[in-house]
């Protein structure tokens, strides 16, 4: 007998909107809370340290965050010599598919090529070719939650940030949806 559990009695009654066909899966990843559980029974002296990734977006938090990692791990470390600033990868597509299958497929052009340039060269020449046929995504897009999962999910969602934030002792405030 399968057991049903509140995610899929959700999925069944329809709460989760404009994610409707997404695998249930997909919808217990922010379940951190299930997660720790599990993690503190099976290795329950386990000294752990708990961090949000959200942080390291955020360049003040980033270097908090470090410092409590090097505290944590008792590491003898200069902060300072630590280079924090963040690159981000953009979201891209390639503009020719064709052109990306020359790139990385393998071709007998790609082969011959190998044969005559050194590595660092070769990878040099295909990172740029590479560039040129990006089309940088609009990563800017905004995507507004609470406007496409019902109710009972953000409900569900904010449950699990109290469960989570108690376990933990990490500040989930940003983690709540206004219901």
């Amino acid at each position: 007998m399968k057991s049903v559990s509140s995610l899929e009695n959700f999925h069944k009654k329809g709460f989760f909107g404009d994610f409707e066909n997404k695998d249930e899966n997909d919808l217990t990843r922010s379940d951190y809370y299930k997660g720790i559980n599990s993690f503190k029974n099976i290795f329950p002296d386990a000294d752990v340290l708990y961090l949000k990734f959200d942080d390291i977006l955020n360049a003040d938090s980033r270097k908090k965050m470090l410092i409590e990692i090097i505290k944590f791990l008792e590491v003898k470390c200069n902060i300072e010599n630590i280079n924090t600033d963040l690159v981000e990868n953009l979201a891209s597509k390639s503009r020719s598919k064709i052109f990306q299958n020359i790139l990385y497929k393998d071709y007998f052009l790609k082969r011959m090529f190998k044969k005559l340039l050194t590595d660092r060269f070769s990878a040099k020449i295909k990172n740029k070719l590479s560039s040129y046929n990006k089309k940088i995504l609009n990563n800017k897009k905004s995507f507004n939650m609470k406007n496409n999962i019902n109710k009972e999910y953000l409900d569900w969602n904010n449950k699990i940030v109290d469960e989570t934030k108690k376990l933990t002792n990490l500040n989930l405030s940003d983690w709540y949806y206004d219901i």
